[in-house]
């Protein structure tokens, strides 16, 4: 049974390492896009709400805000923040970010902000990365046995 669960966890290793790769190149991509093209703006918060326990076990709020730039482009964001500092806004209230002026759809609270969420992200993957590999080493250790010889 034991091995079974590690060859399950196996199987859909690839998939959940092409999702966290992908995640990880977007907030990389958004973070050098702010970074290197940011434009200060001011948005304002659309509401904010409970941060997801799946997402964030020690609670929080997630802070949504937009702002409408000339000609077509439209920021509509969220940003995870502490309860404390939530606490400091409200909805309707006029906040500062940070977008790529040659590309929109980069934006964050700040350059800061933008680099945070990566770096969470690459701790993630990277305790991942290494469960994974004690997986493998515990399936190549274990005995290979038939289903005949479990008496």
């Amino acid at each position: 049974m034991r091995d079974l669960k590690l060859f399950l966890i196996l199987m859909t290793a690839p998939l959940a390492l092409l999702f966290a790769v992908s995640t990880l190149a977007d907030n990389y991509a958004r973070y050098q896009h702010v970074r290197d093209f940011g434009e200060r703006a001011t948005a304002i918060v659309q509401s904010i709400e409970l941060a997801s326990y799946v997402q964030h076990e020690e609670g929080g709020r997630r802070l949504f805000y937009a702002l409408d730039l000339p000609g077509p482009a439209y920021i509509n964001g969220s940003a995870y923040l502490s309860h404390a500092v939530a606490s400091r806004y409200s909805p309707g209230q006029e906040i500062g970010i940070v977008y790529a002026a040659t590309d929109p759809t980069h934006h964050a609270l700040s350059v800061e902000d933008a680099w945070s969420t990566f770096a969470g992200h690459l701790v993630i993957f990277g305790a991942y990365c290494a469960l994974l590999a004690l997986a493998l080493l515990n399936l190549r250790s274990s005995p290979l046995k038939s289903w005949r010889d479990a008496r």
